[in-house]
């Protein structure tokens, strides 16, 4: 019974996926049309149900392309990669890259970073918890310990380089004002997204802040960070505009824990 109904499901995954029929001769001939019809009918869920999710996760992106146009890519893209998770979570992992691929929108850089960006913000509600630490947290080292300081970052934090204005394209759609025109920025966007209180935040960085933020990831210690902002600011500037940054990052909730 085990090994038919394995046979079964991996021959109605045949179908779904490569339109093998091998499935047909286990399949009971309806009072009413084919089998053919009953075969095509779970077929056609199987890409709707698909279609849908993808919409779901990019509904800002369909409003840019339209809603043919954004059909005939998720079709493609779907038959280019068949879901291969029990979840639903993971499906549109590969879109933003896919659609760097379709030769109608390759050349329009900013569709792919404004799904890569999309698909980023939804998945700081997936990604793991963990208590957040507070500027208390951080009160109670020692003056002589800073120069050692590690932060450790929420999980739901990630930092994107944007070559386009995408960021400036996904806030007018957020805000459902006029789209601006895309373009290719002479110097590139630094997009932060993080997770707080279960919901997604995001914003643009300065190259400075946003040199700070990976330097922070990569486990650089304080004093490291402080003599790398000297490319930027004073010397006798970067302790303090380097704690400004990290109390207001606190208070957003990016960091769970510290070391030395």
């Amino acid at each position: 019974m085990t090994k038919n109904l394995h046979r079964l499901q991996e021959n109605l995954q045949a179908y779904l996926l490569t339109g093998n029929s091998a499935i047909a001769k286990d399949i009971v001939n309806p009072a009413q049309d084919t089998v053919d019809t009953r075969l095509a009918i779970y077929r056609d869920s199987y890409y709707l149900c698909l279609l849908n999710i993808l919409r779901k996760d990019f509904s800002l992106l369909e409003q840019v392309l339209g809603e043919q146009a954004f059909e005939e890519v998720g079709l493609a893209y779907i038959n280019a990669y068949p879901s291969q998770y029990f979840t639903v979570n993971n499906f549109a992992l590969r879109f933003p890259v896919f659609l760097q691929s379709v030769s109608s929108y390759n050349k329009y850089l900013y569709l792919s970073e404004l799904a890569e960006f999309i698909w980023a913000l939804n998945n700081t509600l997936i990604s793991a918890d963990a208590a957040i630490l507070t500027v208390n947290d951080l009160a109670q080292i020692p003056p002589n310990k800073w120069e050692n300081l590690q932060l450790k970052m929420h999980p739901s934090v990630k930092l994107m380089i944007q070559q386009t204005n995408a960021y400036e394209i996904w806030q007018a759609l957020q805000q459902a004002k006029p789209l601006p025109e895309a373009v290719k920025l002479t110097q590139a966007n630094h997009c932060l997204v993080w997770r707080k209180d279960f919901m997604p935040f995001s914003s643009l960085l300065t190259q400075e802040t946003a040199w700070i933020i990976k330097s922070l990831q990569e486990d650089q210690p304080f004093a490291e960070i402080c003599e790398g902002l000297t490319q930027w600011l004073p010397e006798e500037a970067v302790a303090q505009y380097a704690v400004n940054h990290l109390i207001n990052w606190l208070n957003q909730g990016l960091f769970v824990a510290f070391h030395f």
